[in-house]
């Protein structure tokens, strides 16, 4: 059965760019297949099963690397996007791949200034155009794959189940903002400016949904406020400022005369003050 890798992955290491570094031109480089333990690690990801088109790409390589583009599985990880990184270039910046049944769709995830951008339908989509991009020739605009180019507009959740149901869109607050990409082009961007202050993003396959934060339970300000006075009494307490530390295990304490740790850091300091007026 014929790879539908082989061709993009034979154009791209017949090409060639620029290098400014040496002056000279130089060939892509295309990695060697993936190990087997690299495959085990991958498929717990994907959920105890590759995606169709991931196991033949990894049947073929790892990745590829040029003109200032890195794709490289060999150092693939999760991060709390969700996608599995294909390369982390160090920053803050990744390709991701999301399994989506027998194919992955590519996305970008970066720092500055680009946020979030949906790359590619699929991961061989993704390898074709860059194969492309490698055969053109034109290296002055290594970002020339993941540069946005168009903002994806947030819609209501109503809005967004009108275009068709998903179970992603279930349990979500009639508030919340909901960036859909499904049937989006590639380069489809989202910007964080668009989210009002005080939401909360996440990405969970191909929506980006904003919702308004709960705010804390008196119950839970209570508690924060406590474990505050707690750590600040023990900071007081390395520095010998031992009536400084009461004063914050004081407080603590009469917002919450039940808190353990205050109660033990309080007995603590008691001891350290009673040593202190014996002279001990």
């Amino acid at each position: 059965m014929t790879n539908a890798f082989e061709s993009p992955l034979a154009r791209i290491r017949a090409a060639s760019y620029y290098d400014e570094n040496t002056g000279r031109d130089k060939r892509y480089r295309v990695y060697a297949p993936a190990t087997a333990r690299l495959r085990r690690k991958i498929t717990t990801w994907a959920n105890g099963r590759l995606p169709a088109e991931l196991d033949a790409f990894l049947s073929l390589t790892t990745g590829f690397e040029g003109a200032g583009v890195t794709v490289n599985l060999k150092q693939a990880t999760t991060g709390n996007t969700g996608v599995l990184e294909a390369y982390d270039y160090g920053n803050g910046d990744c390709l991701g791949l999301d399994d989506e049944g027998d194919r992955c769709a590519v996305w970008w995830i970066g720092h500055d200034p680009y946020g979030l951008i949906f790359v590619a339908e699929s991961l061989l989509d993704y390898v074709t155009r860059f194969a492309d991009f490698a055969e053109r020739g034109d290296t002055r605009d290594d970002l020339a794959m993941i540069k946005p180019a168009s903002e994806l507009e947030p819609v209501s959740p109503a809005d967004a189940r009108q275009r068709g149901p998903s179970n992603d869109l279930t349990d979500i607050a009639e508030t919340a903002l909901v960036f859909d990409f499904r049937g989006a082009n590639p380069r489809a961007h989202f910007d964080l400016a668009h989210v009002p202050a005080g939401f909360g993003v996440k990405r969970v396959g191909r929506f980006v949904i904003a919702e308004p934060r709960n705010p804390p339970s008196k119950q839970e300000q209570v508690a924060r406020e406590v474990d505050y006075l707690v750590e600040l009494a023990f900071g007081l307490m390395t520095m010998d400022q031992l009536d400084q530390a009461r004063l914050a295990l004081t407080k603590a304490l009469q917002l919450d005369p039940s808190s353990q740790r205050a109660q033990a850091r309080m007995e603590l300091l008691e001891s350290r003050l009673a040593q202190r007026s014996s002279g001990t």
